[in-house]
C-alpha cells in the first residue's frame, strides 16, 4: 500500500466526519432557531387573535426534517477491528476505506440536500409568518 494513499483515505474520512456534523450542528442551531421563532409568534398571535398561518407548518415541518438530518448523518468511520485482524493483505485495507469513503460521500449528499430543504421551509415560514403576523399598511 502506497503511504500518501493511506493518509489521503484517511483524511477524506476525518473530513467527511467533520462535514457530518458540522451539517448536524447547523441543523441543531436551525432547529432551536425555529422553536424559539415558533414561541415568539405564538406569543404574539395570542394576543391577536387569527387563523394558524401556513407558515407554522412550513417551520413545524422544517423542524421535523431538522431532526431527520440528526438520523441521517451517521457515517462509517473504517472497517471494524475484527474486519481488520481478518485482512490479510493491506489492499484489502485500503480498497475497504476507499469503499467507505464513497459510501459516506453519498450520505453527505443526501443530508445536504436535506438540510437545504430545512433552510428553505425556516425562510419560507418565516416570511409567511412575518407577514401574516405583521401586515405591512
Amino acid at each position: 500500500m502506497i503511504p500518501e494513499v493511506s493518509e489521503e483515505i484517511d483524511r477524506q474520512l476525518v473530513e467527511q466526519r467533520a462535514n457530518a456534523e458540522a451539517i448536524a450542528t447547523r441543523a441543531g442551531l436551525m432547529i432551536a432557531a425555529t422553536a424559539a421563532l415558533l414561541g415568539f409568534s405564538a406569543s404574539t398571535t395570542a394576543q391577536v387573535p387569527q387563523q394558524p398561518s401556513i407558515g407554522y407548518w412550513l417551520i413545524g415541518i422544517a423542524l421535523v426534517v431538522g431532526v431527520l438530518i440528526f438520523w441521517m448523518a451517521r457515517l462509517g468511520v473504517g472497517p471494524t477491528p475484527s474486519a481488520i485482524v481478518q485482512m490479510q493483505d493491506a489492499s484489502m485495507l485500503m480498497n475497504s476505506k476507499l469503499i467507505l469513503v464513497e459510501a459516506n460521500a453519498s450520505v453527505l449528499t443526501r443530508v445536504q440536500v436535506v438540510f437545504s430543504i430545512q433552510v428553505g421551509l425556516t425562510i419560507a415560514g418565516v416570511v409567511i409568518l412575518s407577514l401574516s403576523l405583521w401586515p405591512l399598511p
